[in-house]
């Protein structure tokens, strides 16, 4: 995680919860992390130093306001003003890391051959929060 997505990640967390909305602002990143992974056209222009920032700002705000909180969204916007709209990516995903350092989460990739039954994954996640001593995000 570099310096900077961890400083921008650590000051969303601290602002949410200082405003009581950290269930709110997990939610916020995790629908910009799903929207940026699924359009290859949104990264490329966040990241364009040929897009305006108030083109972008103006995406921004058509693609999230009223989806996302006013804190994200403004978030978001400072990102864009501090010409750190590149790094939003990385942003998310170090707001993810604090968040599950901070909730004792940690995740696990399993790979299978034939795919497990709900039971069979409801007692491996088990198994692995076991062994860990943490709350286990698991991706099968």
């Amino acid at each position: 995680m570099s310096p900077v997505a961890r400083r921008y990640a650590q000051a969303l967390t601290e602002e949410a919860q200082s405003q009581g909305a950290l269930d709110a602002s997990d939610a916020d990143v995790a629908l910009l992390a799903e929207t940026l992974d699924g359009s290859r056209d949104l990264r490329m222009a966040l990241t364009s130093p040929v897009v305006s920032h108030d083109k972008k700002r103006a995406v921004l705000k058509r693609l999230f306001e009223g989806k996302v909180s006013d804190l994200t969204l403004r978030f978001l916007n400072l990102l864009v003003d501090k010409q750190r709209d590149g790094q939003i990516p990385a942003i998310l995903d170090a707001y993810r890391q604090l968040r599950d350092e901070r909730t004792g989460t940690v995740e696990a990739l399993v790979r299978t051959a034939p795919p497990l039954s709900p039971d069979a994954a409801d007692l491996l996640k088990a198994a692995l929060e076991a062994s860990t001593g943490a709350t286990d995000r698991v991706d099968l």
